[in-house]
């Protein structure tokens, strides 16, 4: 038995889902031009400096929502496990703004970053009454026995928020905002600004080349006036084709005063990758003392704001426990993403502090520091005093080690990606939901899907209004790869689980059992295909209304001069992708119809299969052919009445096919009543 041909009815559901295809491309077209053409207009692209027309009123193109947007979609393992996303990143003390890694960072940066994720209106609320204690939070969620979380105003409660290395809740009662530093947001910031003061300051910058390796260039840049000086010595110095790193004034200066002369190649700001064969010079900007590390990381939309609360509360207890400064909240999805987008951010500082005490300058001054102008309170990496018996050193007393495992091991992110997913795990598993995550990457959980690239502000706002952006449709491809991927991986899971039902059948029943299995593994396939195929046609428009009614609910109150007309082109837009929607679903009837025939079938596939198993599929006799069942093998069956005098009736002529009824001929690959005129309804 050949395994690998086709039945018929394979290649019939084969033929029926191209055509299906096919149609819903050339539908999605049509209905993009029959809207242009009833408005008079062109479904040209139409290049825009800007986003949004607030000046000239509302714009008049139809966006292109006949090409696909990137969706909602996770991809998951067979066993239904989803990945998780985790960002994790240090930032380090400078002394002017650099880009390293493709992040701008700046003095004070740590600071603005903090501030940026307790910014009003990005941080989640939730109900207070509903999140369980510390001392219940390892038990099951039993919301009758949930009391206040420490986040209340009562005077023991203020007690626990202003403990020493505690989980403090804003004492409001309602922000989702988890801190070990301080409840006043004041002092949390102001932690920050201290902690970059007192960081190690950030070495020198530094490049390095070899002059001998293009003499001409770098001797015609010694010859320049405004060449820097420390790069003029090194090029006609002793030195010039010595390949080592050495000091240079200002590594951005220098790197603009580089591309400004002709024949140069070089990196752009930050630090050059060692492999980097293009460039001409290397470039290590220098940089200090770690000052903050940022970790982003996904939420589970399926739990409501107070389950991810608690979720993230046994998350921050990695850093309590090791005493570590944080700060940890929850974002809650705004009119510029999409429903799910449920995240948390967390900043901490690897360094174990807390807030000196009386007693600790009583301690100092007897060990002959000098303890003039120390006052409780003052956090203990500041506290800077003159070394007794060494006239101008000062000393750091109080300041306490960095946590190795955390700043000098690169297992650390990996750590707390895996304690997050096994947290957020426990908490689905709690609620009763099915889904798990994984920490690990697709490639890992042998999911083959490529992750997609970051929009960026502008090429979002861009999709938003309508736009096709190069990466935006690059994204949607790349996805669009991943689900089939994944779909012909589930559909080889289920033939090989066919084949070990088939191995258990009899022999007569084998090649019967292998074609209705394959069958209807093939169906459910072309089922999900098909249903994905509706909605990248459906993906564009629905992005845009959703995002701009988003948009518009958020901007209701909004009295601005220009206001007016970006709400009319948002409501504009959101009227053409609802139009644009109405007559897809209106026009995709008969892919509809094809997709309820197949579910019917792939039931009754199904059925066959299970009858066949149960030997109640019947079988011929080779030598009389004739039909048995092999649960009745010698046709002894008393239930059914057989009339001896009945003569055996003559077959009839076959009956032509009626014109009418075309596709039902066996190898015919359009089923009854599909359409097999390609062309557009109009």
């Amino acid at each position: 038995m050949n395994t690998k041909t086709p039945t018929n009815r394979q290649l019939e559901v084969a033929a029926e889902f191209e055509a299906a295809r096919i149609r819903i491309k050339l539908i999605r077209e049509g209905i993009l031009e029959d809207i242009n053409q009833q408005s008079g207009l062109s479904m040209k692209p139409v290049r825009r400096g800007s986003p949004l027309l607030v000046k000239e009123g509302p714009r008049k193109e139809v966006p292109r929502f006949d090409i696909p947007a990137t969706r909602i979609y996770r991809f998951a393992t067979a066993a239904g496990v989803t990945s998780l996303h985790f960002a994790h990143r240090g930032i380090a003390k400078v002394t002017y703004a650099i880009c390293h890694d493709g992040l701008r960072v700046k003095p004070g940066a740590a600071r603005a970053h903090s501030n940026y994720i307790e910014r009003d209106g990005g941080v989640a609320e939730f109900d207070a009454r509903q999140v369980c204690s510390p001392e219940q939070n390892a038990q099951p969620y039993d919301v009758e026995g949930c009391r206040p979380a420490h986040s209340a105003t009562t005077s023991g409660q203020d007690e626990y928020v202003r403990r020493t290395s505690a989980i403090a809740i804003q004492p409001d009662g309602n922000r989702a905002l988890i801190t070990s530093i301080d409840d006043d947001d004041v002092e949390r910031s102001e932690f920050w600004s201290e902690v970059e003061k007192h960081e190690r300051t950030a070495s020198p910058d530094k490049m390095s080349f070899r002059v001998c390796d293009d003499q001409e260039f770098w001797l015609r840049v010694a010859d320049v006036p405004e060449c820097p000086a420390k790069l003029r010595q090194k090029i006609v110095g002793p030195l010039a084709d010595n390949a080592d790193k050495f000091v240079i004034e200002n590594g951005k200066k220098t790197r603009a005063f580089l591309r400004d002369q002709e024949g140069w190649k070089g990196p752009g700001d930050g630090i050059t990758a060692a492999n980097d064969k293009s460039a001409m010079a290397k470039f290590s900007d220098g940089r200090g003392g770690r000052t903050q590390y940022r970790s982003e990381f996904s939420l589970p939309a399926e739990l409501t704001p107070e389950q991810n609360f608690e979720l993230l509360r046994e998350f921050t207890r990695e850093f309590e426990r090791r005493r570590l400064p944080f700060v940890a909240v929850i974002h809650r999805p705004d009119e510029h993403n999409d429903p799910t987008n449920w995240h948390g951010h967390l900043v901490y500082y690897d360094r174990p502090c807390r807030r000196i005490t009386q007693e600790d300058i009583e301690r100092l001054g007897k060990r002959g520091f000098d303890v003039t102008g120390l006052t409780p309170g003052a956090w203990d990496f500041t506290v800077s005093v003159p070394t007794p018996g060494r006239p101008g050193r000062f000393s750091y007393p109080l300041r306490q080690n960095k946590v190795a495992v955390v700043s000098r091991s690169q297992d650390w992110p990996k750590t707390l990606r895996v304690r997050l997913a096994q947290v957020t795990n426990r908490h689905l598993e709690m609620v009763g939901i099915a889904r798990r995550v994984s920490p690990e990457t697709y490639k890992d959980m042998g999911i083959a899907a490529d992750p997609q690239q970051h929009l960026g502000t502008n090429q979002s706002a861009a999709e938003t209004i309508g736009q096709v952006t190069p990466l935006g449709r690059d994204n949607e491809k790349t996805q669009w790869e991943g689900i089939q991927n994944e779909l012909q991986a589930r559909m080889n899971l289920e033939l090989a689980e066919s084949l070990k039902r088939v191995a258990t059948a009899t022999p007569d029943l084998r090649e019967a059992l292998k074609a209705a299995l394959d069958e209807a593994t093939q169906l459910r396939r072309h089922i999900l295909l098909l249903e994905q195929e509706i909605e990248r046609g459906r993906s564009r428009a629905e992005m845009v209304v959703q995002r701009n009614e988003r948009l518009l609910a958020a901007d209701k109150d909004n009295d601005d001069d220009d206001a007016d007309l970006v709400r009319n082109e948002r409501a504009w837009l959101v009227q053409q992708g609802k139009r644009y929607l109405d007559e897809l679903h209106g026009r995709t009837k008969n892919e509809q119809e094809l997709l309820r025939r197949w579910r019917k079938e792939v039931g009754e596939k199904e059925q066959l299969a299970d009858s066949i198993e149960k030997g109640e599929w019947p079988t011929i006799d080779s030598e009389s052919d004739q039909r048995t069942s092999a649960s009745d093998p010698m046709g002894t069956r008393t239930d059914v009445e057989v009339s001896d005098a009945a003569p055996t009736p003559t077959p009839a002529p076959p009956t032509p096919p009626d014109p009418s009824e075309k596709g039902t001929e066996r190898k015919r690959p359009f089923p009854s009543g599909y359409p097999t005129d390609l062309g557009l309804e109009r």
